[in-house]
C-alpha cells in the first residue's frame, strides 16, 4: 500500500488493454503546484429523484432498500495561481438501474461542487461515465443525464459538458455506472470555448444525448483541449462507413481534426490518447494505422464498445498548446 501523502484519486476500470498486457496506468502529472487529497461523504438527497424523476426508473427502490455509498469519497486537488483543479474518480452507487444510478452520482457531485463553491455549469470541465454493458444500460444514462442536466442550466440554448460514455465494467455486478469528472475554480466562463465542427459533427443534443464535442480551456500561457469520445459520424448523427473499420478510422480521426483545428490546435499538440474498440478483431488493424500516422504519442487501446452497436472504433484525447492570452492568468 502507498503511504497517505502519496495516494490521489484513483478509478480501477474493467477496459481491458488489447496489447496482452494485465494493466494500462493512465497518470496526470502536475509540477509547482500544492496538491492536497480532498475526503467527502456522496451522499445526495434521496428526495430530490422521488419527487421529480422516478419517471426514469424502471424499480424505483424504497427508502429502506436505499444503501448509501459506504466510504468516503477522494478528490486530488491541485492549486496554483488562483486556480483550484479537482480530480473526481471513482463515484459508484450499487441501487437499482442506470438511470437511477446516474441521477444519484450527479446528484452527488452536485453537491460536492456547491460544497467547494462551484457549479456543474461553470467549473466542469470534462466528465467520464463508465457503463456496465453499455448496449443494455446507456440509455438510462442517457435519459437521467438529460433530466439533471435541465436542473443545472445545462440546455441546448446554453451549454453541455465535453465527455465520454463508453463500457466500462465495475468489479461490483451491481454497479451499472462510474463517474469520473474534472472541475477548476477560478476560472471565467470566457475561458471555457466549447468545439463543434459544423461541417463534420452535428449538435449532441440533435439525436437526444446532451455533451459537448470538445473543450477548450484557455489560460494565460496556454490553452488545453479536451476531446470528448468521438467516432465516425457526420453532421447529420449518421454512422459512417458502417462494418469498415479503417474507414471509420480515417473519418474518426478527421472529426477530431475539424474539433482541433476550431480551437486553434492541431493533432501535433495531442499528449495522449484512448482508442476503444469493440472487436477485438480489429486491433492489430487500428495499431498499425496509429502507429503509422502517431508515432510518438502516448495512446492506449483499450476493448470498449462505443454505445452505438455500429460504431466499431472511438477515441478521445488531451491537447495542449502554448501560447500568450493576457486576459486570462497563467495556468
Amino acid at each position: 500500500m502507498l503511504p497517505e501523502s502519496w495516494r490521489s484519486t484513483v478509478s480501477y476500470i474493467g477496459q481491458p488493454p488489447l496489447d496482452g498486457s494485465k494493466l494500462s496506468v493512465w497518470v496526470y502529472g502536475v509540477a509547482g503546484m500544492e496538491v492536497v487529497n480532498e475526503k467527502y461523504a456522496l451522499r445526495p438527497e434521496r428526495q430530490l429523484w422521488q419527487e421529480k424523476h422516478t419517471e426514469l426508473c424502471d424499480n424505483p427502490a424504497s427508502e429502506k432498500d436505499l444503501r448509501m455509498i459506504e466510504h468516503p469519497e477522494m478528490d486530488t486537488v491541485a492549486s496554483h495561481n488562483g486556480y483550484v483543479h479537482y480530480w473526481t474518480g471513482g463515484l459508484e452507487c450499487k441501487d437499482d438501474d442506470s438511470a437511477y444510478q446516474t441521477m444519484y452520482l450527479l446528484n452527488g457531485y452536485e453537491e460536492r461542487l456547491r460544497n467547494i463553491g462551484c457549479t456543474l455549469s461553470d467549473n466542469c470541465v470534462r466528465t467520464w461515465f463508465l457503463v456496465q454493458n453499455v448496449d443494455v444500460n446507456y440509455i438510462g444514462v442517457v435519459k437521467a443525464r438529460k433530466a439533471n442536466f435541465v436542473g443545472q442550466g445545462l440546455t441546448e440554448k446554453t451549454h453541455y459538458i465535453a465527455s465520454t460514455g463508453i463500457e466500462g465494467k465495475s468489479p461490483d455486478a451491481r454497479t451499472s455506472v462510474h463517474l469520473d469528472a474534472y472541475a477548476v475554480k477560478g476560472i471565467e466562463p470566457s475561458q471555457q470555448q466549447y468545439l463543434y465542427a459544423p461541417t463534420h459533427l452535428n449538435p449532441t443534443y440533435e439525436y437526444g444525448v446532451t455533451f459537448e464535442r470538445g473543450v477548450r480551456v484557455k489560460y494565460g500561457d496556454r490553452s488545453h483541449y479536451y476531446i470528448s469520445g468521438t467516432a465516425s459520424i457526420d453532421n447529420k448523427g449518421n454512422v459512417l462507413h458502417v462494418g469498415d473499420i479503417e474507414a471509420q478510422t480515417y473519418r474518426m480521426w478527421e472529426n477530431v481534426e475539424k474539433l482541433l483545428e476550431e480551437g486553434g490546435s492541431s493533432m501535433d499538440d495531442v499528449m495522449e490518447m484512448l482508442v476503444y474498440l469493440r472487436d477485438m478483431a480489429d486491433y492489430e488493424t487500428v495499431r498499425a494505422l496509429f502507429d503509422g500516422r502517431f508515432p510518438r504519442t502516448p495512446k492506449v487501446f483499450l476493448l470498449a464498445p462505443v454505445c452505438r452497436p455500429t460504431w466499431l472504433i472511438e477515441m478521445e484525447c488531451v491537447a495542449l498548446k502554448s501560447e500568450s492570452n493576457s486576459a486570462y492568468r497563467d495556468f
